[in-house]
């Protein structure tokens, strides 16, 4: 309980990142507590991660298994982990609930103190952009540890997001595969495509959603969002129509503030090879 007496939320969350449904708890004006993020910051370490993880599993705290991990990295990359830097400034959270290796984390340790588990595994094994590797490809393969860590947490809700394209890959086996997990998972769930311009966002987005309940009743009670009219375009958006700071979030919904421009540094333009690849055909469901 927080000071109100409102039930606090208690939110985890792997692929942490940005802090994408943290801060869609702030502009909803929802209380939440963070039991932990994970991220590695995109950085790779070289080490046999089944013999790491039974490591972890025999250590005895929380804070021995965390101390461990962050060594392994220390000692196996020079790289800054700077989603950690970005996650932290951004939101309250304790140093000892930010880890570094959904690989690596021993989800018994926060079984049934959680009551929302968040993760989007890497999307590139199966953007319709990418290489489109799949299981093959070993960031593929983090599907099955957010799914281990849901079978470790037992969350009482759970969100699993990732491309669209998981449903096409390798002509829908992928998909299948997914679905099996999740089935084995004895959660109640739902799935559905959900496109970041039907929801106040002016960018042709679409994501693959899972949302999985212990409760039956809630899971009977839950539906997805209904689309809401888009109010602005990209052109609304540049700086030199919004004023950095004259963006934001009203009533759920996007709006500029105040039409005042500014002038664009140069450096963050995009590059040319990258502005061909947005403009070309088979790119333009990316705009509005």
């Amino acid at each position: 309980m927080n000071e109100r007496g409102v039930h606090m939320i208690k939110l985890a969350t792997v692929f942490s990142g940005i802090g994408a449904i943290e801060q869609a708890f702030i502009q909803k004006g929802l209380d939440d507590e963070i039991v932990f993020a994970c991220d590695n910051g995109d950085i790779d370490i070289d080490v046999n991660y089944e013999e790491e993880l039974n490591k972890v599993r025999n250590m005895k705290s929380i804070a021995e298994k965390k101390e461990y991990v962050e060594k392994l990295y220390k000692t196996k990359s020079r790289k800054t982990n700077f989603v950690e830097q970005s996650y932290k400034a951004n939101y309250t959270i304790k140093d000892d609930n930010f880890f570094y290796d959904v690989k690596l984390l021993d989800g018994n340790d926060f079984k049934n103190k959680v009551d929302l588990f968040v993760g989007g595994s890497p999307c590139q094994s199966f953007s319709i952009a990418g290489a489109r590797g799949g299981f093959e490809d070993a960031r593929g393969t983090l599907f099955y540890e957010y799914a281990r860590l849901v079978r470790e947490i037992q969350p009482k809700v759970f969100i699993y997001e990732n491309v669209y394209g998981v449903l096409t890959h390798d002509k829908g086996n992928t998909w299948k595969v997914m679905q099996n997990i999740f089935d084995e998972l004895g959660y109640y769930y739902k799935w559905d495509i959900l496109n970041a311009k039907d929801y106040g966002v002016p960018q042709g987005r679409r994501r693959l959603f899972v949302v999985g309940f212990k409760s039956k009743d809630e899971y009977e009670k839950f539906e997805f969002p209904k689309p809401i009219q888009l109010d602005l375009t990209m052109q609304d958006l540049l700086l030199e129509n919004a004023k950095e700071g004259n963006v934001a979030y009203k009533d759920g919904k996007l709006v500029v503030l105040k039409k005042e421009g500014q002038e664009t540094n140069p450096k963050l333009f995009l590059s040319q090879k990258l502005i061909d690849y947005v403009m070309s055909p088979r790119n333009q469901k990316f705009l509005s």
